[in-house]
């Protein structure tokens, strides 16, 4: 019988907090091969794609919090997020009870409980959720000095934002040869984003593959969770949840 890391499938899920935005998904192979992504706005749609996509053995990889029991500020996962990366940029925004978005346990917490996947930090079961968050994978994994701003922001024009998103695929593309292996250059869907955005003029049009890209990083996250979990850092502990940042991939 194959062990959990040789048999689950990598999912992504960079979810917004609310119900209006865009969700990017994205599944990995146990070989390391991107076989889907997309983007979706409703709860009945990600629950349609991921049980198409991980009805089975699984870790899915969260961007959102999915553990909140504070009242206010920070959680302490974010705040020991920040004090490892904070001085470059890639701090977390707090989460806690007073935001609306948590104060019926969470978008993340109800969509795994629905999906059967286990959140506990020390559950090694078959379908387990964890949280994670791109900023800090990528300047991790890439021992980047900052974060690439291909997000939306103050003084970001869509050249800048543009240029930020291709070095960032360009990185991700790079993945092929780390441990884990991460190939996403066959994937037709990944190969429309990197198309789109040669071609982007307009903030829209990096908005439309922004969400697909960063699940695609989670995946990732999670497939290393999965087969280097030596190399995947806990911040934060099981009272109060935790982000599993991944370390360096390139060195």
């Amino acid at each position: 019988m194959s062990s959990p890391a040789v048999s689950s499938v990598a999912i992504g899920v960079d979810l917004a907090w609310g119900q209006r935005g865009r969700t990017g998904l994205a599944a990995v192979t146990p070989g390391g091969e991107l076989v889907a992504m997309d983007t979706v706005r409703t709860d009945d749609e990600i629950r349609h794609w991921l049980q198409v996509h991980a009805h089975g053995p699984c870790v899915v990889a969260f961007d959102a919090p999915l553990i909140v029991r504070n009242a206010t500020g920070m959680r302490d996962c974010e705040r020991a997020v920040g004090k490892r990366f904070g001085g470059r940029n890639a701090s977390c925004y707090p989460s806690n009870l007073a935001n609306r978005n948590f104060a019926d346990g969470g978008r993340g917490w109800r969509l795994s409980e629905q999906l059967g996947l286990d959140t506990r930090l020390e559950n090694t079961g078959p379908r387990r959720a964890i949280e994670v968050y791109p900023h800090a994978a990528l300047v991790s994994l890439f021992d980047l000095p900052t974060v690439l701003r291909y997000k939306r922001g103050r003084g970001r024009t869509v050249e800048v934002r543009r240029a930020e998103m291709l070095r960032l695929v360009n990185l991700v593309a790079s993945l092929r040869t780390a441990e884990p292996e991460l190939h996403v250059e066959g994937n037709e869907a990944w190969a429309a984003a990197h198309t789109s955005l040669d071609e982007a003029t307009r903030p829209m049009h990096l908005n439309a593959v922004e969400d697909a890209i960063d699940a695609v990083i989670c995946a990732y996250v999670a497939l290393l969770a999965l087969q280097a979990p030596d190399r995947a850092e806990t911040f934060g502990s099981e009272a109060g949840s935790a982000i599993i940042v991944p370390r360096p991939a390139l060195t």
